[in-house]
Formats: structure tokens, C-alpha cells, sequence
């Protein structure tokens, strides 16, 4: 009798706990991790028939190299905090700026490259976010995979102001603040609207008076299995024109087929310039692949090539490159080829055998 009453109380003990476990409001998810990197390793390199050299590219890069982002984040009841860490190769927070593209825009050579806190006050309708926040750009062209127009919110300290008032619909107000700096009104605004209709069209647009910058898309998906992508992105200062168009898709199955051009028209130089570029990839299985990309430039630098990836240089003239594929989860491949570009505009051409990869979780 003693151990059956011994045997209800533990069950009656267990059953209490397991109650009050029931009852607990369940944890709210505690934080994200992500990792990415990507770069590309010319195992072979020869300038306008110069001696075969080994680099690392892309050249975008702050540090040309092995380009690394960690990022994490922490998530609860309305509200929530991400922080991103960017930096090439070892040379953390990518403060030097080396020979490539990647000189940047204020406020982005530092250590921690972006982060903000995202504050629902009207949760699906009104949101404030403080910090340092990227978020937004026009759409990307299809074969090469790059935007050619810059971030909407491009790692600037300041503060935005975001309204959702319908499905589909945002429109962000973000003032630029950096430390010790006081900006005048004038140069601190940047206002960013978007609207989405699934699986019909999504268009987004910045106009920013930081870069005094103008630039925005329109990306189709209506008429399947194509997609089709406008894009622009004007600069004041400069008086640059960048425009881009693309179409694509899996008409046939297991190939992916893709076109690109991009035209640019600098008024202050007098400069126009013209790329194209065309991609096939047949999928054999769901993990290989092989691809050809093919285009011409003229060489003044439209900046089509190389602006994503960064696995090509922009030299202008016909690019023929070949190339084999291993895809794996979350977007990671390894990639082997040969790139060939003539070159224009009195750059010389580039042979190259480019080992590209992209790691990500």
C-alpha cells in the first residue's frame, strides 16, 4: 500500500508539472544566426597576353578578396534587433579601402557594418527603426544575378519611420544622422515606397537627397514561367544616367536562359556606354550543373559585368565563359570556368580560369 501511495504521488507530482508547463506561454524565438561569403579565386590569370598570374577577386571589395558577413539578431513581441558584421578577407570591418570599387559611401567603413532595432508600435501598420540600417534596391539583373543601383538605406546612422497602411504596400522615411556631424535637412532625407502583388509585379523606388540619388524597378513575374525586370538609378552630382532591363526563365525544363543589357549616359563627360550579357544553365540533376554566359560591352563601363558576383572583370569587348556547377542548400555553390573577355576602349583583353563559391546558411 505505502509503495502505491508513493507511486500516486510521484504521478501526481509529474502530472503538476507538466500542467504548469502546459499553462507557460511558450518562448518567444531568441535571436538568428546567418553566415555568408563569396568569392572567386583566379587559379589562372593572363592580362592582354601578359605572364599568368593568381588573384583573388571581387574587386568591389573594400579588401579584393574572400568577402564575409555574419549576422544575428534578436527577436521579440514587436520589436527586434539585427547586427551585421562585414569585412574582406581578415581586415575586419573592411576600414581600407584597396584598388577596386568598393570605396563606399559615409558611414559604411566601419567594423560593424550595419545594425538596427525595429520597433512594430502599430504592429502591421506603423514601425520605427534606430540605427544603422541596409535594406532595399532596386532589382538585380538576371543572368549576372546584380543591382546595379545602390542600397536604399545604405548602412547610414540615422532613424526611419515605416508605414504599412495596406497588404502588399511600405512607404519609409529614414532621416540621416551620423555622429558628431550635424547634416542640414536638405542632405538627410531619403524616402523608399514599395508595392507588392504576389506573383504579378513588384515595384520599389528611392529618392534620396544623401547621394541625391534617384533609383527604382519594376520586377514582372505575371507572365510564366518569365520574369521581367526594369531598372534605373539616376545621380545628381554626376549626372549619371544607369539603365537596365532583363528577361529570363525555365521555358524549357532544367535550363534557366537569361538577358541582361544596361545602359549608361554620363551628361557631365559627354560618355555613353552600352553592355549585354546572356546566360544558359542546364540543371542534370538537382545538384549539377553546366552554364555559359556570353555578352559584349563596350567598355566605358556600364557596369553590368562583375557587380554582384565580381567573378569577372569589366573590360569590355565579347565574353565567352563557360562553366561547371555544384549547387548545394541555401543558396551555396562551387563553380569552375573559363572566362575570356577581348576587351574595349583600349583595355586589353583577360583570359582567366575563375574557381567562384558562395557558403551560406
Amino acid at each position: 500500500m505505502k509503495k502505491l501511495l508513493v507511486v500516486l504521488l510521484a504521478l501526481t507530482v509529474l502530472g503538476i508539472f507538466a500542467f504548469a508547463d502546459d499553462m507557460a506561454p511558450a518562448p518567444a524565438p531568441i535571436g538568428t544566426f546567418t553566415s555568408w561569403n563569396t568569392a572567386t579565386v583566379a587559379l589562372y590569370q593572363s592580362v592582354n597576353g601578359a605572364t599568368a598570374s593568381t588573384t583573388w577577386l571581387p574587386y568591389w571589395d573594400k579588401v579584393p578578396g574572400i568577402d564575409q558577413e555574419w549576422e544575428f539578431g534578436y527577436h521579440g513581441k514587436n520589436y527586434q534587433f539585427y547586427a551585421d558584421l562585414e569585412f574582406g578577407m581578415d581586415n575586419f570591418g573592411n576600414v581600407v579601402n584597396g584598388a577596386g570599387q568598393g570605396q563606399g559611401f559615409a558611414g559604411e567603413n566601419a567594423s560593424i557594418n550595419r545594425f538596427s532595432t525595429t520597433y512594430d508600435v502599430v504592429p502591421g501598420m506603423l514601425a520605427v527603426e534606430i540605427g544603422k540600417p541596409r535594406s532595399g534596391r532596386a532589382p538585380g539583373a538576371l543572368a549576372e544575378g546584380g543591382s546595379l543601383g545602390n542600397f536604399y538605406l545604405n548602412s547610414n546612422f540615422g532613424a526611419d519611420l515605416q508605414l504599412l497602411p495596406i497588404s502588399g504596400f511600405s512607404a519609409t522615411v529614414f532621416n540621416y544622422i551620423p555622429a558628431g556631424t550635424n547634416v542640414p535637412l536638405s542632405a538627410s532625407f531619403t524616402g523608399v515606397v514599395e508595392y507588392n502583388m504576389p506573383n504579378v509585379f513588384d515595384i520599389n523606388m528611392m529618392v534620396s537627397s544623401i547621394n541625391d540619388e534617384f533609383t527604382g524597378g519594376i520586377t514582372i513575374t505575371a507572365i510564366k514561367p518569365a520574369t521581367f525586370v526594369l531598372a534605373w538609378d539616376y545621380l545628381q552630382p554626376t549626372s549619371t544616367t544607369t539603365a537596365w532591363i532583363s528577361g529570363g526563365g525555365k521555358f524549357i525544363p532544367n535550363l534557366e536562359t537569361d538577358l541582361d543589357v544596361a545602359f549608361k549616359d554620363n551628361t557631365n563627360t559627354s560618355t555613353t556606354s552600352i553592355e549585354a550579357e546572356a546566360k544558359a544553365e542546364y540543371s542534370f540533376t538537382a545538384m549539377y550543373a553546366f552554364g555559359v554566359r556570353v555578352g559584349y560591352s563596350d567598355g566605358k563601363g556600364a557596369g553590368l559585368w562583375g557587380t554582384n558576383l565580381g567573378d569577372i572583370e569589366d573590360l569590355g569587348g565579347v565574353l565567352v565563359y563557360p562553366y561547371v556547377k555544384a549547387n548545394f542548400d541555401n543558396g551555396s555553390y562551387v563553380s569552375l570556368g573559363v572566362s575570356y573577355e577581348s576587351g574595349a576602349n583600349n583595355n586589353g583583353s583577360i583570359l582567366q580560369i575563375p574557381l567562384s563559391y558562395v557558403w551560406s546558411f
